[in-house]
């Protein structure tokens, strides 16, 4: 990460690109992150406040974690002399200073609040470029997220359709409504969005080429033939008539960084189900796709419990004997060391396979 080439103030700004390569900027400085300095703005970004422990694990699966935390300390180091300021906050759990503007959040911020105009000047795909075979849940995750995104920006996209078309601005809508159409091609709905416009738009046989497109995308595609209400748009189309108002309402889902301190948007079922296991003891598995909140899910509702402990394992434990259990034992006795004086000499001394350490002294 090479350093700015001239002095910063600290009132002045940072901002942080994601959507892109992954870069800081300031006052006409910039510092390209390195991938995994990347990753790690961007999980802090859109993922909130995590522990140390978990983002070595997420950045160095292959390390102790030991010499995961003290990579992640290193690399807090370089990144502070880079840019002359703590932009990640070195508490427990780590966070983001709140005064770095974000544009993915700014992104999603602007979707939720309809100003869809702003948001579609925000391009490009979080992170892109960047590659994380070497760290699998980390590549997972960014893959997840990266999809979400994209979600939010056929939203947007949408959106944006959809107000111009209200306005009666046919020709203006086609924009957002191709660049739609070109990142969900086997959408109907966004083919018959088109049509529409073209047809609105006072281009009859452009609309009939739209309709010619889509009709060949579906057999070539998905071997299909297109929907009645395609077909019957097509067939309005064709014959000259008038179009029924069709204009879909927008749908907003609320970001993550609106959710947060943590609210239960759309999580009220699996929540009750929790509170169930939770007065009938009994053990709780949760599953679901990736990214679809499942760790953030856990974590507040143990939360709202009172204080808890996590045991986590990590890709690549399963080549090493053991490691997920020493790791978290070593873990718990460093969180409370009080717990060594209340073990026996054996059990002491059968811990020490484990962390030899351990082992009492001759």
């Amino acid at each position: 990460m090479p350093a700015p080439q001239k002095n910063l103030s600290s009132d002045s700004p940072w901002q942080l690109v994601l959507l892109g390569h992954g870069q800081l900027t300031c006052t006409g400085v910039t510092v390209r992150l390195e991938r995994k300095t990347a990753a790690l703005f961007a999980y802090l970004a859109l993922e909130g406040p995590t522990s140390r422990s978990k983002l070595a694990g997420l950045l160095w699966p292959e390390s102790s974690e030991d010499a995961a935390r003290s990579s992640l300390r290193q690399r807090l180091y370089r990144l502070r002399s880079s840019v002359g300021t703590d932009l990640v906050v070195s508490d427990e759990p780590l966070r983001l200073d709140p005064t770095l503007e974000v544009d993915a959040v700014r992104f999603e911020s602007l979707v939720f609040t309809n100003e869809s105009t702003r948001a579609l000047e925000l391009e490009g795909s979080l992170l892109v470029g960047n590659d994380y075979d070497d760290c699998p849940d980390l590549s997972e995750w960014v893959l997840a997220t990266r999809e979400r995104l994209e979600g939010v920006r056929r939203e947007a996209c949408a959106a944006e359709a959809n107000r111009l078309e209200t306005d009666g601005d046919y020709a203006t809508a086609l924009g957002p409504a191709e660049r739609l159409l070109a990142r969900d091609p086997i959408s109907e709905e966004a083919h018959r969005r088109v049509m529409r416009l073209y047809y609105l738009a006072g281009d009859r046989p452009a609309a009939i080429r739209a309709f010619g497109r889509c009709q060949a995308m579906l057999e070539t595609q998905l071997g299909v033939a297109p929907l009645p209400e395609t077909l019957n748009l097509a067939k309005l189309i064709s014959s000259g008539d008038g179009l029924p108002e069709t204009v879909a309402p927008n749908h907003h889902r609320i970001p993550i960084q609106v959710l947060r301190p943590p609210i239960l948007a759309g999580r009220e079922h699996e929540w009750a189900q929790l509170e169930a296991a939770w007065e009938a003891r009994q053990v709780v598995f949760i599953s679901g796709a990736p990214g679809s909140g499942k760790t953030r899910l856990m974590l507040d509702f143990a939360g709202s419990k009172g204080g808890f402990s996590s045991i986590e394992g990590r890709f690549g434990d399963a080549g090493v004997p053991y490691s997920t259990h020493a790791r978290n034992l070593k873990r718990t006795l460093r969180e409370m060391p009080e717990l060594l004086e209340l073990l026996e000499p054996w059990v002491r001394r059968e811990l020490a396979r484990l962390l030899p350490e351990l082992e009492p002294e001759a």
